[in-house]
């Protein structure tokens, strides 16, 4: 097998397993290939059109058995001028009955290619005519007959009947007015229409990709096994362990976002070329697979959430009631979704892979540092304070910190008491206060944090549909 064989049906095998379109494009797949090795590529080509695949393919004067392949035909004249647009019927004998009937036109003979043939007429030069110029012109206007030809015939009323019949089904925005002379207009589906076949191939594009979704869900349950082994059975008893519970709820859910913009970034990044390659047809609006990849991201992540919350949450001693596992799981869950989106939009701004991933890196690293541990609000550097509020992760710990350690009242003088160095002397301090203290944050703020967070996924989301729908980094 040639080397342009293989890197052609690599191709056509990557464009077809990647993601569900309902169409694929294909230029010359034939082009630096023999005879044999065409008929091979071309012969894949037609069981995937089987499979109920749609394929748009250019190509150059086939030989007869490639020409076969075929189902349909559309022919143009130079100028863009349609001569033909309909079945080739078996072995071609649809399109060559219509083709002999235009006046002028010579019969196909036995064991001609049809694709020779059809190229032959339209170009074809009077006899007995030596000036190139003339030449020229009657074959043009032998071409502009040829597509008026076409243009009364059946086999374009039939086509344009064809249209507004799909038209009348799917209410197009624009109305249905095309004729044969007139062209086709832009026939977009109506908004909720075009919404319904993306969001499907979306969610068809994830559960295509199973490994992928499993290898998810095993990496984040795993990373929340090693975490609640690192910090097992942990109770705040003393000032130390008491930050190492602390640690534990805020580093985990940090550690979490990390995976989850590591894992989504590579996905939309190979997803968008095949998005920003459909929007030259205008078939749906880019911004439309955003809120479907959207969608898709809200459910994953509430799977994300559980998986990773159970095996830290009970093996770390974290707070054990209801209230507690719930809020945990909301800000867990909405932080997820926050850096998802942020991922999502670094994908649409960019047209380099490598910088989408550098500014999404960036952007993250900076987001962790300001989550409160590290760098805590009460010793942040000033001019530095707002950035615990704009930060993911910071609005994160917060949530966290008043669900997990504001379960007695009144808060904070109350729970149970540890021994705190503040400076020279040791002094008694509840938990609950020494945590508001360390963190500089009071209690009560658990909504006010989780109102940032929505605030936060939400504006990635619509400035990723912003992004999506006017910034198109296509190469060609």
């Amino acid at each position: 097998m040639s080397v342009a064989k293989i890197d052609i049906m690599l191709t056509i095998t990557m464009e077809d397993s990647h993601i569900p379109i309902y169409h694929t494009p294909t230029d010359e797949p034939t082009t630096g290939l023999d005879a044999k090795a065409a008929l091979t590529v071309m012969s894949v080509v037609k069981r995937i059109a089987e499979a109920g695949r749609t394929i748009i393919c250019t190509i150059h004067q086939p030989n007869a058995e490639l020409f076969y392949l075929f189902d349909q035909l559309v022919l143009l004249a130079p100028g863009g001028h349609q001569v033909y647009f309909g079945d080739l019927g078996m072995r071609s004998a649809t399109f060559s009955a219509y083709l002999s009937a235009i006046p002028d036109v010579q019969p196909l003979e036995n064991q001609q290619n049809p694709a020779s043939w059809m190229l032959e007429q339209l170009s074809l030069p009077p006899p007995d005519v030596d000036d190139n110029a003339v030449v020229r012109k009657m074959v043009a206007e032998r071409q502009l007959r040829f597509s008026q030809y076409y243009k009364d015939s059946s086999e374009c009323t039939s086509a344009i009947a064809a249209i507004e019949t799909i038209d009348t089904q799917y209410a197009p925005e624009n109305g249905s007015n095309a004729s044969c002379s007139s062209g086709l207009l832009n026939r977009r589906l109506p908004l909720t229409a075009q919404f319904k076949h993306v969001f499907r191939r979306t969610v068809l594009s994830y559960l295509r990709n199973m490994k992928g979704l499993i290898g998810r869900f095993f990496v984040i349950a795993i990373v929340s096994v090693i975490y609640g082994l690192i910090y097992l059975d942990l109770t705040p008893t003393t000032q130390t362990s008491a930050i190492s519970a602390l640690s534990a709820r805020v580093n985990s859910v940090s550690f979490n976002g990390i995976i989850h913009s590591i894992i989504t970034l590579n996905v939309f990044k190979v997803t968008r070329s095949f998005i920003y390659r459909e929007h030259v047809f205008g078939f749906y609006s880019p911004s439309l697979y955003v809120l479907s990849a959207a969608i898709c991201e809200i459910v994953l992540c509430a799977i994300d959430a559980i998986l990773f919350q159970i095996p830290i949450y009970f093996m770390s001693g974290f707070t054990q009631t209801a209230q507690a596992f719930f809020e945990y799981y909301f800000a867990l869950f909405l932080t997820n979704i926050a850096v998802v989106m942020s991922a999502l939009l670094m994908s649409t701004l960019f047209a380099s892979p490598a910088l989408i991933g550098v500014v999404q890196s960036a952007y993250v690293t900076l987001t962790v540092l300001f989550a409160g541990m590290t760098v805590t609000y009460a010793k942040a550097p000033v001019g530095w304070s707002w950035m615990f509020y704009v930060s993911i992760f910071g609005r994160c710990t917060e949530a966290i910190a008043v669900s997990q350690f504001a379960t007695c009242s009144p808060l904070p003088d109350c729970g149970d008491t540890i021994s705190v160095l503040n400076g020279n002397e040791v002094v008694q301090m509840t938990v609950p206060r020494y945590i508001s203290t360390y963190l500089g944050y009071n209690y009560g703020g658990y909504w006010d944090a989780i109102a940032v967070l929505i605030g936060w996924a939400a504006f990635f989301t619509f400035a990723a549909c912003f992004t999506m729908h006017y910034l198109t980094h296509r190469n060609k």
